[in-house]
């Protein structure tokens, strides 16, 4: 995606965090756009119709209105309005993820992925939020993923960086040892 898109996608997310500041209605926010985006995605006619270009912007916006309104905040609503204007709304899970990273960002969080085979146990997401609120010195928000295809170990994810201790992650790194040799 060019670099003008992604700022038009984090214009309009540090917009909508700023119309929300309580932690509390971001994460309405949140979950409410997480919920269109799975009705996009789930939904063929739901999709067919806010994605139509043969059908004129006005009636589209009425559409979503009539499916929306008085479900979602208002700042919500209005933020999917812009998306649809903007022709952004195939767009809508990165905007979800500007969107977090927006958040973070202002609220000088850092927000790290952890997928791992199981559950981690309490003990252990504590540990791992300590080390890592020490090794970037600064508040650390841990999203947790189960993926038991990772066999065992697990992965931590924060924007670019990438640390994978998983067991698969381990067989492939020596499977390309022994191609490379």
């Amino acid at each position: 995606m060019p670099t003008k898109d992604i700022v038009v996608l984090d214009q309009l997310a540090e917009a909508l965090i700023s119309e929300l500041p309580d932690r509390e209605q971001q994460d309405r926010a949140l979950n409410e756009l997480e919920t269109i985006a799975d009705a996009l995605h789930g939904d063929q006619s739901f999709r067919d119709t806010l994605l139509n270009p043969a059908l004129p912007l006005a009636e589209r916006k009425k559409f979503l209105r009539t499916a929306l309104e008085g479900r979602l905040h208002a700042s919500t609503l209005n933020a999917m309005l812009m998306l649809l204007r903007e022709q952004r709304l195939e767009d809508l899970a990165l905007f979800i993820e500007r969107l977090r990273a927006a958040r973070l960002r202002l609220a000088a969080v850092r927000d790290v992925l952890v997928t791992s085979a199981v559950p981690l146990t309490e003990g252990e997401r504590n540990r791992l939020l300590e080390v890592l609120e020490r090794k970037w010195e600064t508040a650390v928000h841990l999203r947790e993923k189960v993926d038991p295809a990772l066999i065992g170990g697990l992965t931590v994810r924060a924007d670019d960086w990438l640390y994978d201790s998983t067991v698969s992650g381990r067989l492939k790194r020596l499977n390309q040892k022994f191609a490379n040799a």
